[in-house]
């Protein structure tokens, strides 16, 4: 799931640049993934993940963003309540 969700990303980000068309073009492509199952290994319900350097955290380029929302994660009676919980619950 993880190889197909980065290839789905990579084309929406490729298809943005048509031949010869300059590179900073390129718009920020963000994917989210909605899941009515557990997938990844942790008890969080939303996961987002970016382009970091492994030892400093530095953030190579806000270009990329992949979302998980596991809805089977989303505590019941949560007392939580921002946007992301309230429209997952909706």
């Amino acid at each position: 799931m993880i190889k197909r969700r980065l290839y789905y990303w990579g084309k929406l980000y490729e298809e943005q640049l048509g031949e010869g068309h300059n590179y900073s073009t390129l718009s920020r492509t963000i994917c989210i993934n909605i899941l009515n199952f557990k997938y990844l290994k942790n008890d969080r319900f939303h996961n987002s993940y970016l382009l970091k350097e492994k030892e400093t955290n530095e953030e190579l380029i806000a270009i990329m963003e992949i979302h998980f929302i596991e809805i089977s994660k989303l505590k019941e009676n949560s007392d939580e309540k921002d946007m992301l919980i309230a429209w997952t619950e909706f």
